[in-house]
């Protein structure tokens, strides 16, 4: 493990010699999200509408069921969860 109370003596040249190498090295670098989303369309007889879990890696994007149901009244879309 590196000392870090040399690191100021150091300068400026180590921080830009790791992000150049960061830069030109062959990195996949993936963006993934995470999001709870409520399917009204889907409702059912007693009212409430299926928790889809969505998830999105690079733009492809998947969608799972929660198997649980809820109150669209209840539910809070920016939030991502139930009031």
């Amino acid at each position: 493990m590196r000392d870090l109370s040399g690191s100021a003596k150091l300068g400026l040249a180590e921080p830009i010699k790791f992000i150049v190498n960061l830069l030109t090295a062959k990195i996949m670098i993936r963006i993934v999200c995470i999001n709870f989303t409520l399917k009204v369309t889907t409702t059912i007889a007693n009212g409430t509408a299926p928790v889809y879990l969505r998830t999105s890696i690079d733009g492809s994007r998947v969608e799972f069921t929660t198997r649980r149901y809820i109150l669209p009244s209840g539910w809070n879309a920016s939030a991502q969860k139930l009031r």
